[in-house]
This record gives C-alpha cells, sequence and structure tokens, in this order.
C-alpha cells in the first residue's frame, strides 16, 4: 500500500513540473500581459484526502479581488473508509493568495472554520466516542496553480488541517497533512 501511495504522490509531482514547465513556455514565447484569473465571482470544487485516510469534498465560493487574492466562505465533508463510516462536515472562510502573475503560480492559504461529527453511515454499534464532535478548524496550505483561461483552473495543494478541540483538557489539538485536487471555474 505504501508503495502505491508513494507511487502516486511521484506521478503527481511528475505531472505538476512537466504543467508548470509547460505554461511558462506557453506564457513567455506570447510575449504579451494576458488576464489569468479575472475579478469577480469565483468558485471551486475539491477533492480531499487527510492523513491517508480521510477522503472527502469541499466547495468554496467567494470573489477574486485581483489576480492575486480570493477570499470566501465554502462547506465540506469527509469520512473515512472503514467498517463504521464516521462521517465529519465542516464551514469555513477560505483565503488564497496567488503570487505571480502568470497561468502557472504558486498559491499559498488559510482556511478557518468550524467541523463537527455529523454521525455514522454504518447502523451497527459504534466502538468509538468521537472526541472532536465540535471543533475549531485551521488549514494553512501551499500549493500550486494552473489557469486554463481567466475562467477555469486546477490547483493542487498540501496543507495541515489543525484541530482545536476546547472540550478535552489535554492533548485538545490534532493535527493531520492534507492534500487536495481542486477545480476552479
Amino acid at each position: 500500500m505504501n508503495k502505491s501511495i508513494l507511487t502516486i504522490l511521484i506521478m503527481l509531482l511528475c505531472s505538476t513540473i512537466c504543467l508548470s514547465s509547460f505554461a511558462t513556455d506557453k506564457q513567455s514565447a506570447e510575449n504579451r500581459t494576458e488576464t489569468h484569473r479575472a475579478k469577480g465571482y469565483r468558485g471551486s470544487v475539491a477533492l480531499t484526502d487527510q492523513y491517508i485516510v480521510w477522503i472527502g469534498f469541499d466547495t468554496s465560493h467567494g470573489y477574486m479581488f485581483n489576480e492575486h487574492h480570493y477570499l470566501g466562505a465554502g462547506a465540506g465533508f469527509f469520512i473515512t473508509p472503514t467498517g463504521f463510516f464516521p462521517l465529519f462536515g465542516h464551514a469555513f472562510i477560505d483565503y488564497n493568495a496567488y503570487i505571480l502573475k502568470r497561468a502557472s503560480t504558486p498559491t499559498a492559504g488559510i482556511k478557518i472554520g468550524y467541523m463537527t461529527f455529523l454521525g455514522e453511515l454504518d447502523s451497527g454499534t459504534s466502538l468509538y466516542s468521537w472526541h472532536a464532535e465540535n471543533t475549531i478548524e485551521l488549514e494553512p496550505n501551499i500549493g500550486w496553480s494552473w489557469a486554463f483561461n481567466d475562467e477555469l483552473g486546477m490547483r493542487l495543494s498540501l496543507g495541515a488541517a489543525v484541530f482545536i478541540m476546547p472540550q478535552l483538557e489535554d492533548e485538545n489539538i490534532m493535527v493531520m497533512p492534507k492534500l487536495a485536487v481542486a477545480f476552479e471555474f
């Protein structure tokens, strides 16, 4: 299993480098200024993976102030595909900075929100008590974005989902790595 995950990550890295190289060469050849991310409404839908176990979907909708700054709000859910299927949902505020003024650019962002346990999809009895039932969530992330035109694009990001659980007295902070592949529209 670890070899297949490593292989997938290496393939994603190679794809990222190739797409970045292609976008840079294309822009250099054109030798003109273009708008890669239009000002106005912007949305995204992302497939997420936390800690190589928690799989989910996020959607964010907001406003692109210029080619560099996006602020929006979103919601999502994630589940672990084990025998008891716990389901978590979260609502968040999302900020992304697109560093360079070109089609292929690094990004940095943060999500701040609230996460809650929604229940289990399996009708069986739970063996776990979910201490992360009401949690504050912070997610700083970095990544890379490719704009196909001024309205459509794709983003790959790696972040750290930080869960702050004030209801617990000890060990009330949990951190999980988070990989997201988003389609931007």
